[in-house]
């Protein structure tokens, strides 16, 4: 099944040959116009995402998870700016596009969901949801040394992980919309995050509602969903839609590793919802679904950009294909649960500003529990060390491989590093680009626990998308819902002291969603740890995995040392040394096969 996508056109002379340039690139498409006739918007829309509403001088426009219906769209208000404010309020997760005799304008999502970037056409600016399709429309390559940060481990930071690795295409910021007249594209800012200054019950109320508005625009009452049923964040929306009175299968993937207790707390979770609503479960034994790096050579999609956790696609898709057989309108899963629900440890240094006997107390025991040095986590939480200057001094230290654990300097983010296999040309593009951003970069936020926590949120998003992108291929519909702004905004506007909460698990969710979870699942004190389950994949598929250097796309490139990658996936895996994981290269070799030799000039 072919993915969805969209790209957006000014009502201008040159967009009928963009658009005929668009109907090459798919032939499924389908065109909507400008009152003018000229094409406005062009695309391959999943059904039921896309809604066009008209009204004299505005065109407006939703494509993703929505309730609207046509009289939502007519009864906005005629100014387009005020439009396109209520649409992008609404629950769920959708672009908004709109466009008036003056102007066209376009925005995603703050969470990065619904992400929006721009090329330039011959004089024609084009705005889309897909990277790789407007980088395809003009025949870019992808920049080597976009790709070199991507084979850092955990991630490249802000705003590399932002930028394109396509040549010549342009990334709309987060919470920025783009907008085209006759002069020319502009960015203005449409969001801003909230302070984090709300109280618990206030923040957890909130988040309460919210939840359940996400979950109804997914799943209503006699719909059949499918539930990815695990940990806590999953729990919630798996009761959140039995409350709303849909038909709900739950679905739990039992782990090899005899410790993991996901599939009990399942269980009972389960048990204690029967009373409440229509669900059944589904217990997938671990022996039937594919380990961890299982398909690795399997041909991946084009995405966007290589998919950190490509390793893990082939048990994904197992899954998905599994619910798929109960033929639900959508598959709920807890991605983004992590990234709103807690916090980063930099918001160690924010407490430590602003709450200093509640930062002292959080910091020991985050040091305690790490093993960490207290003297240099403390140095590094006390620094005023400017974005830009972090940024610089990551990229001086960016080849060091000995450091055994990651974000104990409690910098701006976790330190990435290059992995063991790199070559030099590796090392010197990735510092290349870091400094390169650190003269102009600015934070997220200029608090660096709000910084680092939107950051999170932003990373969490570009995989959940992938996930999804993953799923729509395999023709199901998978939904992130911690990942729409109404929520995003609700669960970082509590105080950094409780999402920050080292002796308490998500201490906002849990109180959000008493007397909706089950007891069993709230009283959760983290997540199954599967170390012992990547191991003993790496074990299984050691074949994949040293294939993943035969006739590599990133040897070619000159950045895989192929006799480093043979020797250090011989044995077992090191998955404690930063330098040593293998997902980030794994991810990346994946992507350049899957888009040949397209590499920008």
């Amino acid at each position: 099944m072919e993915r969805s996508w969209f790209a957006v056109l000014p009502d201008a002379d040159g967009s009928r040959a963009v658009a005929e340039l668009l109907r090459r690139v798919d032939d499924g498409v389908e065109v909507h116009e400008h009152p003018s006739g000229r094409p406005w918007l062009v695309g391959r829309f999943r059904a039921g995402s896309l809604l066009v509403g008209r009204q004299p001088g505005l065109v407006t426009a939703l494509v993703g998870e929505h309730t609207a219906t046509e009289q939502t769209l007519r009864a906005l208000p005629p100014d387009l700016p005020r439009a396109v404010a209520a649409l992008a309020d609404l629950p769920g997760n959708s672009h908004v596009v709109a466009a008036d005799p003056r102007r066209l304008r376009v925005q995603g999502t703050a969470s990065g969901m619904r992400r929006v970037y721009r090329v330039r056409i011959g004089g024609t600016e084009v705005l889309g949801d897909s990277a790789a399709v407007l980088a395809k429309l003009t025949g870019a390559g992808f920049r080597p040394g976009a790709v070199a940060t991507r084979l850092v481990f955990p991630g490249a930071p802000w705003p590399l992980s932002w930028e394109p690795v396509w040549a010549g295409v342009r990334a709309v910021g987060p919470g920025r919309y783009a907008e085209v007249t006759a002069a020319g594209c502009v960015e203005g800012r449409w969001w801003t995050p909230p302070e984090p200054d709300r109280p618990l019950e206030s923040a957890a109320e909130e988040l309460r509602a919210e939840l359940d508005r996400a979950v109804a625009v997914r799943a209503g009452a006699g719909r059949t969903v499918v539930s990815h049923l695990s940990g806590l964040d999953s729990s919630a929306l798996c009761s959140l839609a039995v409350r709303a009175g849909a038909d709900v299968v739950a679905m739990t993937a039992a782990q090899p590793d005899a410790m993991d207790l996901d599939v009990d707390y399942a269980t009972e979770t389960v048990k204690r919802l029967e009373a409440r609503g229509s669900i059944r479960h589904e217990v997938i034994p671990a022996a039937e679904v594919p380990l961890v790096y299982a398909g690795i050579l399997d041909p991946a999609p084009v995405f966007d950009e290589p998919f950190p956790l490509w390793h893990n696609a082939r048990r994904f898709l197992d899954i998905v294909r599994r619910g798929g057989r109960h033929r639900p309108v959508v598959h709920l899963t807890g991605f983004g649960g992590d990234e709103t629900c807690s916090a980063p440890i930099q918001t160690i240094a924010t407490l430590l500003r602003t709450s200093p006997v509640t930062g002292a107390r959080s910091l020991r025991h985050t040091v305690v529990k790490n093993r960490w040095s207290y003297r240099e986590v403390l140095r590094g939480a006390l620094g005023r060390e400017s974005y830009g200057r972090w940024l610089a001094r990551t990229a001086a230290g960016i080849g060091e491989r000995d450091r055994p654990r990651l974000g104990h300097d409690l910098g701006w983010g976790t330190v990435p590093t290059i992995p063991a296999w790199a070559t030099p040309e590796v090392t010197a593009l990735a510092t290349e680009e870091l400094l390169r951003a650190a003269e102009t970069a600015e934070p997220l936020s200029e608090d660096r626990g709000v910084h680092a926590s939107l950051a999170t949120v932003l990373a969490g998003s570009a995989i959940a998308a992938a996930y999804q992108a993953l799923a729509e291929e395999a023709g199901e519909r998978v939904s992130a819902p911690f990942f729409d702004d109404r929520i995003v905004r609700a669960a970082l506007s509590v105080r950094p002291e409780v999402r920050y909460d080292p002796a308490r698990y998500k201490r906002v969710l849990t109180t959000a969603m008493r007397g909706i979870v089950p007891d069993a699942a709230l009283a959760r004190t983290g997540k199954s740890n599967t170390a012992s389950t990547v191991i003993t994949g790496a074990a299984r598929h050691r074949d994949g995995i040293r294939g993943v250097g035969e006739d590599s796309r990133l040897a070619g490139l000159g950045f895989l040392d192929v006799a480093a990658w043979r020797e250090q996936t011989r044995g077992p895996l090191d998955i404690r040394r930063p330098a040593y994981r293998i997902e980030p290269t794994i991810a990346a070799e994946a992507w350049l096969r899957a888009c040949g030799e397209r590499q920008a000039e």
